[in-house]
């Protein structure tokens, strides 16, 4: 993503887009779009916003990402980090699939039904008829989650813990199940509280189950 916001204020002014933007400072920039995002949506939002709520000018914020999808996109993948980093996927030489995806589902559920995962669906909702290559970025920004899923299950297989002949297919079976449940479907209608984290627990396990059940 960087070398892609490099390339485009290259080509836009003409200049080299100087040194690499402080961690810290693009930590605030990330920050303060992530509120303003979920207060205006992508559309509402300015980037002479974000770089005077930033305390950083136009040119640092823009060396960095090259318009509001690329940023928008660095909260997303920052969420994502947060919740699911690539720990959460690893096998140790004595786990159990039921462990792994027990501890993947919930991680899983936490970010979807969490007030951050849930704004982020609904602006990503209101934005896509207008802005149709923010859901293709989208799409594409989940690229990391679900080759660390697809290797996942390969790596069960591999073990012989499951019969898995399609991870990818076997991903994407795992993650509709706790996808359609009605925990998550309640948060992203705003119906009723979050779920807690033992409701969570408890319908994690149960899909679990079933899906260790489809792969014996």
């Amino acid at each position: 993503m960087t070398k892609t916001g490099a390339t485009a204020v290259k080509t836009n002014s003409g200049r080299s887009p100087g040194r690499p933007v402080d961690p810290r400072k693009d930590a605030v920039i990330r920050d303060v779009a992530g509120q303003l995002f979920m207060v205006n949506g992508v559309q509402g939002t300015t980037m002479d916003q974000i770089a005077q709520g930033a305390g950083v000018s136009k040119l640092t914020l823009y060396r960095k990402y090259p318009d509001k999808n690329a940023l928008f996109m660095a909260v997303v993948g920052c969420k994502c980090d947060d919740y699911m980093p690539e720990s959460l996927f690893e096998l140790g030489k004595t786990s159990k699939a039921e462990e792994v995806l027990g501890r993947i589902g919930v991680a899983l559920m936490e970010l979807t039904t969490h007030d951050d995962g849930v704004n982020l669906h609904r602006i990503l909702s209101a934005e896509a008829g207008r802005n149709p290559e923010l859901g293709e970025q989208f799409a594409c920004g989940l690229k990391r989650l679900k080759e660390c899923m697809r290797n996942t299950m390969a790596e069960i297989a591999r073990k012989g813990l499951l019969k898995i002949e399609d991870p990818e297919e076997a991903s994407g079976f795992f993650v509709a199940l706790l996808m359609g449940s009605e925990l998550v479907k309640h948060a992203n209608l705003g119906i009723g509280k979050r779920p807690t984290r033992p409701a969570m627990e408890a319908y994690v396990k149960k899909a679990v189950k079933f899906f260790l059940k489809a792969y014996a």
